[in-house]
């Protein structure tokens, strides 16, 4: 019960991370959030390369056996279920945009705005364009990339938690 729970588990933690982390990356990149969105989801999902890397920690003892199963399991799921929400991403890109803090969601519109005005103004202003390109961006991306460390490290505390309970 406890392995087909973990099976289970695992691929949605894989979507909704993975679609978390593409759609900040779209969103710092200059995307709408709803297109940002939409590009997460459709890079969610996992594939065979993954089987390599389980049965590789397998073999050498660094993972056990059940990797290679939650593996599969995760890559079967997505590879089933990717489409299927691609399809449905305008209507769940409204469901989560719904579903976010008012605050936050219009910091996400602020930003948008911020980066289309910022983009237009690069391409009049040389100048601007080499500070953007080589100071502000590195820092928002820095500022990012620590973000999602932190929330990684976060989630990993979670799971083991959520381990010992079960």
């Amino acid at each position: 019960a406890r392995q087909s729970l973990t099976e289970l588990i695992v691929p949605a933690l894989v979507v909704v991370g993975k679609t978390l982390c593409v759609s900040v990356g779209g969103i710092v990149a200059g995307y709408r959030p709803s297109t940002a969105f939409k590009m997460g989801l459709t890079l969610s999902q996992i594939g065979e390369f993954s089987f390599v890397i389980a049965a590789a920690g397998a073999a050498v003892g660094v993972a056990g056996g059940h990797l290679y199963t939650v593996a599969a399991a995760t890559a079967a799921l997505t590879a089933a279920g990717i489409p299927f929400l691609v399809g449905r991403s305008d209507d769940l890109s409204r469901a989560a945009s719904r579903r976010i803090p008012t605050r936050v969601h219009r910091l996400l519109q602020r930003f948008h705005v911020w980066r289309v005005r910022q983009n237009a103004w690069d391409r009049r202003c040389p100048e601007t364009l080499i500070l953007s390109k080589y100071l502000i961006r590195p820092v928002i991306y820095a500022a990012v990339f620590v973000a999602g460390i932190l929330l990684v490290r976060g989630l990993s505390g979670m799971a083991e938690r959520l381990g010992a309970v079960m």
